[in-house]
């Protein structure tokens, strides 16, 4: 499901001395859902009641075959580079409490506060931007083309 709720979203860092190994890095995608939760749950605390972070956005998505799927059928793999995605400006926005499958857009008219969330949306964006250094792509045609499990899930199982 590429970049959707429970894909690949964001870099994790894991230090769980005796258990885990330290200075191990992995260099592939992997899947990050309710990370948060359950490790606060593993090491007996709570998770903060006190904010609300049920939104995800997406800045840029593939182009999906058929017009309308979720995904890329008929297609051995979603391309996730130039004509083949698309740019949203601004990004598409979702309620994540109220809309887990990320369904309905929200807009000016449908989120009173949709102003306020891409403003905030982009301080975040502009602030990130400032930390970041140029490195070698790495997710384009030719880093793509021969590792397809780096690629969105595009059809049924099991060739997702």
């Amino acid at each position: 499901m590429g970049g959707w709720e429970g894909g690949i979203c964001m870099p994790g860092i894991f230090r769980w001395p005796g258990l885990l190994l330290a200075g191990r890095v992995i260099g592939e995608p992997m899947s990050l859902m309710d990370v948060f939760p359950t490790v606060v749950q593993l090491v007996g605390g709570e998770v903060p009641q006190d904010r609300r972070n049920n939104a995800e956005l997406h800045f840029v998505m593939p182009v999906f075959q058929p017009e309308g799927a979720g995904a890329c059928y008929g297609r051995k793999v979603c391309l996730c580079f130039g004509e083949k995605v698309v740019h949203h400006d601004p990004p598409l926005l979702f309620d994540l409490s109220r809309d887990p499958s990320e369904t309905h857009i929200l807009t000016p008219a449908s989120e009173p506060v949709f102003y306020q969330v891409m403003e905030r949306v982009q301080q975040a964006v502009r602030e990130h931007q400032r930390t970041l250094s140029p490195v070698p792509l790495q997710l384009d045609r030719l880093g793509n083309i021969w590792r397809p499990w780096l690629q969105p899930c595009c059809g049924p199982f099991p060739l997702c």
